[in-house]
């Protein structure tokens, strides 16, 4: 059954390297740091698509998942401590919280609402599962 829920993920194009590679762009990640963050987005996807998530909605938060790791890559540059000993959840909870996560001014406004979204089940997925 699982790797039905893989397969369904490989359809809408993300993967631990397209998230690493994200994360990469800040110096402040390590390798290993990047690999610890993917993965906990990537048990977040596993856990959409084991519920029935269209793969529409598939792709929608997998494509909002980016723009997370795009921003997280953003804030770590401008932090004075690296990430090495945070676990992933701490990590993630730098740029997500209950309500979505701050503006980015290069989306629309209804991309930023998905965005929330994205951030909002991701938040209540991180909270139940820590």
């Amino acid at each position: 059954m699982r790797s039905s829920y893989s397969s369904r993920l490989a359809t809408i194009s993300v993967s631990n390297e397209t998230f690493i590679k994200e994360l990469m762009q800040s110096e402040t990640f390590s390798p290993e740091v990047a690999s610890r963050v993917s993965g906990k987005i990537l048990e977040y996807l596993h856990y959409l698509a084991c519920r029935g998530a269209s793969e529409k909605n598939l792709s929608q938060n997998g494509s909002n998942c980016i723009i997370i790791m795009h921003a997280l890559s953003r804030r770590a540059g401008i932090l004075d401590s690296p990430f090495e000993a945070e676990p992933a959840l701490n990590i993630l909870l730098e740029v997500i919280h209950s309500e979505g996560m701050d503006r980015v001014y290069s989306i629309s406004e209804s991309e930023q609402e998905s965005v929330n979204r994205t951030c909002r089940g991701l938040f209540r997925w991180l909270e139940n599962t820590s």
